[in-house]
């Protein structure tokens, strides 16, 4: 069984987030700083060679002409000398993400190998041997054993005295069957008018939108939480309770909790908040110190089994939305 943690790719977007959370600046600015480098780094490995310092280098090498065989139909075909480009990785950056492994003689990884070989065989014994107690069945308790009856002295049975017999009496003669009366037609029912259908729709299904801020109760409609990496407030739907989505102030992956974080927007003391709310979109241009006097709006980012990013709701929710009117733009006071 394969227990590793589950791969999630390092988007883009996230990138961006954490350069600006981290250099201070606004997420335009590292958007175009991130471009920037991107050009430049095209340009000089097609004209001479980029190095991006304890990253990596790139660089343009020749290639032999060799012989390749196509897969689909098997014929045998020349790649032509060509230019290819070449990425080097750096030391620093092979020694940070993984740690160069020590050499050992082939007597110490032979003991090694078969020291963890009896550890994994006298594990798995352990837990076949819980599993069989598991498996074995309870025995049944044993059936009391009946006392012996206790004999009672015999006592002679004395007959009642003799009673008078009562006279018979004739049964009641049963009553008549009612006369059968005349079908009454039922009476037409009124339809409800159009507006008092739609005042019963909306009674039945509530509205799973977003409303203005005095129509709002604690939690009801939205959770207010704060990031766990860079502390920004931030405001989901409350249909995402569960569901992963991006810090749109840092990129950190985050998950939004069942309930409000106690001090945030709807579990503040006094029930109201300080603090401004903003979109997504506002908060790119805003800088991180600003964006800490702010509490941001969130359509979640949703991430797939796969770990790829869904941008959108899911399947179920896409099917509960159809019959929703839903408002996209929301005023300052949310």
């Amino acid at each position: 069984m394969d227990t590793a943690p589950k791969k999630r790719a390092y988007t883009k977007s996230r990138l961006i987030k954490e350069l600006a959370f981290r250099s201070g600046i606004t997420q335009l600015q590292s958007r175009a700083a991130l471009e920037a480098i991107i050009e430049i780094a095209y340009r000089e490995a097609k004209n001479n060679y980029f190095v991006l310092p304890g990253l990596c280098k790139f660089d343009v090498v020749r290639r032999k002409a060799r012989t390749v065989r196509n897969p689909v139909t098997g014929e045998q075909m020349v790649l032509p000398e060509r230019d290819a480009l070449h990425v080097t990785l750096s030391k620093r950056a092979k020694e940070a993400v993984v740690p160069r492994v020590a050499a050992m003689k082939a007597e110490e990884y032979a003991a090694m190998t078969a020291q963890e070989v009896v550890e994994e065989t006298a594990a798995a014994e352990k837990a076949e041997e819980a599993v069989a107690v598991a498996a074995e069945p309870t025995p049944e308790p044993a059936a009391p054993v009946a006392a012996e009856p206790v004999l009672q002295p015999e006592v002679e049975a004395v007959p009642p005295p003799a009673a008078s017999q009562p006279e018979p009496v004739a049964p009641p003669e049963p009553p008549a069957p009612p006369e059968p009366a005349a079908a009454s037609k039922p009476e037409p029912t009124a339809l409800p008018s159009l507006a008092e259908a739609a005042a019963q729709m909306a009674e039945q299904q509530p509205d799973d939108g977003f409303v203005d801020a005095p129509e709002l109760k604690e939690g009801d409609k939205a959770i207010s939480f704060c990031c766990s990496i860079c502390g920004q407030e931030i405001v989901a739907p409350e249909e995402t309770v569960g569901m992963e989505a991006e810090c749109p102030a840092c990129g950190a992956i985050l998950v939004v909790p069942e309930q409000s974080q106690a001090g945030t927007m709807y579990a503040s003391a006094d029930g109201e908040s300080q603090k401004t709310v903003i979109s997504e979109q506002e908060a790119e241009a805003l800088d991180p110190q600003v964006l800490k006097n702010r509490t941001i709006r969130i359509d979640a980012i949703l991430f797939d089994d796969a770990g790829k990013p869904v941008n959108g709701p899911s399947p179920t929710q896409a099917q509960a939305m159809k019959s929703r009117t839903m408002r996209i733009d929301l005023p300052d006071e949310f």
